[in-house]
């Protein structure tokens, strides 16, 4: 599983391939021993799934598969329930949210391009991963926020709507997202991320319950995939 953002390739990449749409937080995606969870491919319509006629005739309306997603677990190791917390709280969209957090190096400003200095990993080598987010200045605060307009993953350099100023050679950065940007959590039936499902948190809970001396780990999310499918996805298949 993982914390994701749409990062606008979606209507720009020429390819036609849209599987990178999406860019994840940084350390995502992981795995997660979950062992209590419910994938379903649920026949979903546009409206209603038909529409009558004064006739009384009936026509199927337009529609796909969504796939809901439920995972309820009332106990975990304590490295797994705080790894499920540290996910689950990057969805606070109502909050400035740090996407991955950088060190820059030498000479990092040219007028309106600033090179982030990010490693040569995923997602840091696709081209506008981070477009659509903020770069803030942790070291200096007085610094001005920019927006990256685009990004170019081959040379970690990133392109704001105007020239960078405050931004230096050391100064700790942060791309981040704010509250305009929903976070979407990626789960995949396996480690292949590949089979990643994209969806919006409809709701979720953590917490623990004690029973005397016995404590419990509560968590609960139910998850709907973000795009509709036009036939059930052959990973859901045993």
């Amino acid at each position: 599983m993982g914390a994701y953002f749409l990062n606008g390739r979606r209507f720009n990449n020429t390819s036609g391939d849209y599987e990178d749409e999406f860019t994840p937080f940084n350390g995502y995606p992981d795995s997660f021993a979950i062992w209590n969870v419910s994938y379903k491919a649920e026949k979903e319509y546009l409206s209603s799934a038909v529409t009558k006629s004064l006739t009384g005739y009936e026509r199927g309306n337009p529609g796909g598969f969504r796939i809901k997603i439920s995972i309820a677990l009332k106990n975990s190791n304590a490295t797994q329930s705080n790894a499920i917390r540290s996910l689950i709280s990057t969805t606070s969209s109502q909050y400035e949210r740090t996407v991955v957090s950088t060190t820059l190096a030498t000479s990092p400003v040219t007028n309106a391009t600033i090179n982030l200095n990010l490693g040569d990993t995923e997602p840091n080598t696709f081209s506008n991963a981070y477009q659509g987010a903020y770069i803030r200045n942790a070291s200096n605060t007085s610094a001005n926020v920019y927006r990256i307009d685009s990004y170019v993953g081959s040379t970690k350099v990133a392109t704001a709507p105007e020239n960078i100023v405050g931004y230096g050679v050391s100064d700790v950065v942060n791309v981040s997202l704010f509250p305009d940007k929903p976070t979407v959590i990626g789960v995949s039936v396996d480690n292949t991320t590949t089979n990643v499902i994209y969806c919006n948190l409809l709701g979720g809970s953590y917490g623990i319950e004690r029973e005397l001396t016995i404590g419990n780990q509560i968590i609960s999310l139910d998850l709907t995939s973000v795009d509709r499918f036009q036939t059930i996805p052959t990973y859901l298949n045993l």
